[in-house]
C-alpha cells in the first residue's frame, strides 16, 4: 500500500574548524562561531582584523 512516499534526507553540510590541529566539526554556522570564539579567540581576532 504505497500511499505515502518517504522524503529524501536533508543534505547537511559539515563545517570544520579552521584552526590547525582542531578536529571540531559541526553542521551549524552558529555553533562553529561559538566554538571558535571560545576555543580559539586568537583566530577570531585575526579574522576581525582582516575585515
Amino acid at each position: 500500500m504505497g500511499l505515502f512516499k518517504k522524503k529524501p534526507p536533508l543534505a547537511l553540510t559539515e563545517l570544520k574548524c579552521p584552526a590547525e590541529g582542531c578536529s571540531f566539526t559541526g553542521n551549524d554556522p552558529k555553533t562553529l562561531k561559538k566554538h571558535t570564539d571560545w576555543k580559539h579567540p586568537e583566530l577570531t581576532q585575526a579574522i576581525e582584523k582582516m575585515k
